[in-house]
């Protein structure tokens, strides 16, 4: 979700409160891949944001710079039924990440545009313990609903 201003009729900046949720994620650890069966996790992130609109296409493209973090969780029967660990547990510091979106719309009213996106979510932080890096990449399809 976004809230922002035109600056020009071409240019909008914005502040975004941004999050993708993953189910069965696969942890890369050490060159060897798991899938993390009965599990999710999410990234989220908030920050500042600029979309540029070629008109009178409506086709958009936008980045956003977001302090991210991520959390886990289980959707299982039960917490023992999956494995060890907390539901929404904080797993990571918070720490640097983006969004970068295109996406096309068409207005179906005066002030209203209806349209679809492609999102891209990355981000880098920090493992409270032991000392290491999580990174997080999310692709997402959305669709989009924008009030002028």
């Amino acid at each position: 979700m976004a809230l922002g201003v035109s600056v020009t009729p071409n240019l909008v900046i914005y502040g975004e409160v941004t999050a993708s949720v993953v189910r069965d994620p696969i942890r890369n650890r050490n060159g060897v891949s798991t899938t993390r069966t009965g599990h999710y996790l999410s990234v989220a992130g908030v920050g500042p944001g600029a979309a540029y609109y070629l008109l009178p296409a409506n086709l958009y493209f936008s980045g956003t710079l977001t302090l991210s973090y991520i959390t886990r969780g289980y959707y299982g029967l039960s917490e023992s039924s999956v494995g060890s660990g907390g539901n929404g547990a904080i797993l990571t510091n918070s720490d640097i990440g983006g969004a970068f979106m295109v996406g096309k719309e068409w207005w179906v009213s005066a002030n209203w545009g209806m349209g679809v996106a492609g999102i891209v979510h990355i981000a880098s932080m920090k493992l409270p313990s032991p000392a290491s890096r999580a990174t997080a990449e999310a692709l997402s399809l959305v669709l989009s609903a924008t009030y002028n």
